[in-house]
């Protein structure tokens, strides 16, 4: 029998986490002055080992992930949040989403500040709230030089940080219909033009008249906290004259379509507007047609062929599935237009279109509510806007977590031969200070847009077709309470989901509650008083706990010993499971009351002139959390004979 000893440094200094190639603490060979003969049949074990952990959190394995949501607080006053029909999470207009503070499931370790860092960083990709964008702080708390934990903050872009961008960009708009042909991503023909200094939106001259000429401008998302969009439609002159020149015209918001769906059109996967009806239904004894092209708007106003004022969303429709219907506005006794079936945009004295009766249309934000206002030269008339007593269908859907980030569309029709050139102008787009914004690139935009890269269509047609987004009809009641606004931002509730929960779902694979050092795995209290009106702030209960919550193990790689780890399906050189080691921090010492001994197979003598040394975790990957001196104690005997 004989003991080997090795170790990767002489003696512990200072914590140096960039050691050289040989002499890692997790990884290293010593090379012998003369060879080392170990016995036939000999057998090798682990007499003990001394490692220095030091206070750094390691994340990975099945501990790096969590879930956020904003929205309806689901067990606000402790019971469990029901709307009509249903119940839970179903009953709300959000979903959770994940929070992922590793990119695979390999280990990674942080000093408390970068994991502070690394948390919110991941906290805000997931972050897809346009009033939440870019606002999440996670920061340690110290007391008296202690850290006691993290504080989780969710603020939020309120109504002074509006900034209206009607945009400074020409030709800043895309072209929104289809992805083929002339309407290609690079089409050789353009159907309108956008300046950006006047905010003119103008139809190409010579355009035919069923060419599609619309537009939208995904730069930055509208605010929903009493933003506005508002868009000239007749101000007179040039600038502004589609409603005046009798053509057909639509203003709308819509969310970003990463990919065009099966029939090439900008639009969900699983909205079906192309295949419904060619009417929006007989009011007063006519039919009007849907908008020319069916271009995507969430929410939409216009002047229709039949010259009626149309307003319209996609949504879940009474057949169950998501498409265009109609708002009946006229139903809504809050409406100017109220009785009236719908307005008449040519109904004027002699015959002649009324150039002033509209001249402007307007939509505001106010958290899920999107109201609709006209201007008619005098004052803003209330077209539409959510009212529970009023009837569902007289008003425009929630602005759920699927549509969360809307952008300006604009699209302008032509009569045969004449009015080919006529124009719209932006005159406001309030939207929110984000740095970075960019839906066509992960975690650059909104929720839907986000699923659609990641080929998630599923996930966002459940939310679409819940049953508050629907239109049902125009003489059910109303009963989904839309989420407003709370002083000068919106009222949602922001959550974390550490753990699984039957009441988030989905939340599968969540746990960080020890990690982030709660008790909970739901934490929906926010500490108070709070920092502001507009922030919640989430405190550790507990100290996170340092160190590796994942086992250790202690490798020999140069010899032929029996191990498998089972767990990858392979072969291994693991000699020893370092079983105390978890949770801990400092100078650790390992010494088993009984040593294993593995067989090294080796039918004749084995001569050694080095011993490769590394500590692993189960899946094999380095525990680089280890620093300092690292020591390895072997004992080598020949197999006993009683064991052959």
């Amino acid at each position: 029998m004989s003991f080997v000893v090795c170790s990767n440094k002489p003696q512990d200094g200072a914590e140096v986490r960039s050691e050289n190639s040989i002499s890692k603490p997790w990884a290293f060979r010593n090379n012998l002055r003369s060879t080392y003969q170990i016995p036939e049949n000999g057998q090798v074990a682990l007499q003990s080992c001394k490692v220095n952990i030091p206070e750094r959190v390691v994340v990975g394995g099945n501990q790096n992930k969590f879930y956020q949501y904003l929205g309806q607080n689901l067990s606000a006053s402790g019971t469990s949040f029901n709307q009509a029909s249903a119940s839970g999470i179903d009953a709300t207009t959000s979903w959770p989403t994940l929070v992922r503070l590793t990119d695979t499931d390999q280990y990674e370790d942080f000093d408390p500040t970068d994991f502070a860092d690394r948390v919110q960083q991941r906290m805000r990709a997931g972050t897809y709230h346009p009033q939440f964008k870019e606002k999440t702080t996670v920061e340690r708390a110290i007391l008296a030089g202690d850290f006691l934990g993290y504080d989780i903050k969710y603020d939020q872009h309120a109504k002074a940080d509006k900034v209206n961008t009607v945009s400074s960009t020409d030709n800043s708009y895309k072209q929104w219909y289809v992805d083929i042909g002339k309407y290609a991503k690079e089409p050789t023909t353009s159907f309108f033009t956008y300046t950006g200094s006047t905010g003119v939106f103008q139809r190409t001259e010579g355009a035919q008249y069923y060419d599609i000429a619309a537009g939208i401008n995904i730069e930055k998302p509208l605010s929903l906290a009493f933003g506005e969009f508002e868009v000239d439609i007749n101000e007179g002159g040039a600038l502004a004259n589609a409603n005046a020149s009798q053509v057909e015209w639509y203003v709308g918001l819509s969310r970003w379509v990463n990919n065009p769906n099966g029939q090439n059109t900008w639009e969900p996967s699983y909205d079906v507007s192309k295949a419904g009806p060619e009417g929006f239904g007989e009011v007063d004894g006519s039919s009007v047609s849907p908008p020319n092209g069916m271009v995507h708007m969430d929410f939409g106003v216009g002047r229709c062929h039949e010259g009626k004022l149309i307003v319209f969303n996609r949504c879940r429709q009474a057949n169950g599935r998501y498409g265009i219907s109609e708002v009946s506005y006229w139903a809504n006794t809050n409406s100017i237009y109220k009785g009236s079936g719908r307005f008449d945009l040519t109904d004027a004295p002699n015959g002649k279109p009324d150039t002033t009766a509209i001249q402007r249309v307007r939509f505001t934000a106010l958290n899920e509510k999107i109201s609709l206002h006209l201007y008619d030269g005098s004052d803003y008339r209330l077209v539409t806007e959510f009212d529970i007593a009023q009837p569902k269908g007289s008003y425009f859907k929630p602005v759920a977590q699927s549509c969360w980030c809307l952008h300006p569309v604009l699209q302008i029709g032509t009569k045969k031969d004449e009015n080919t050139s006529s124009t719209m102008r932006v005159r406001t787009f309030d939207t929110v200070p984000i740095t970075k914004y960019d839906p066509t690139v992960e975690n650059g935009g909104g929720w839907y847009e986000n699923n659609k890269i990641l080929g998630l269509d599923e996930t966002s047609r459940l939310v679409d077709l819940r049953y508050m987004n629907g239109d049902q009809t125009s003489g059910a009641s109303g009963t989904y309470s839309y989420l407003s606004t709370s002083g000068t931002g919106i009222n949602a509730s922001a959550v974390l989901v550490l753990g699984e929960s039957n009441l988030y779902e989905p939340s599968s694979g969540a746990n960080a509650t020890e990690l982030l050092g709660f008790s909970r795995s739901i934490v929906d209290t926010p500490i108070v008083p709070a920092e502001s009106a507009l922030s919640q702030t989430y405190e550790s209960i507990n100290q996170p706990v340092f160190g590796s919550k994942n086992s250790l193990f202690v490798k020999l790689n140069n010899l032929g010993q029996d191990s498998i780890n089972a767990m990858v399906g392979n072969q291994s050189k693991i000699l020893a499971h370092l079983t105390s080691f978890e949770d801990k921090t400092g100078k650790l010492t390992h010494d088993p009351s009984t040593l294993v001994y593995l067989d090294l197979n080796n039918a004749a003598p084995l001569n050694v002139n080095e011993f490769d040394i590394s500590f692993s975790y189960i899946n094999e990957q380095y525990a680089t959390v280890l620093t300092g001196q690292s020591i390895v104690c072997l004992v080598f005997r020949k197999k006993p004979k009683s064991l052959m």
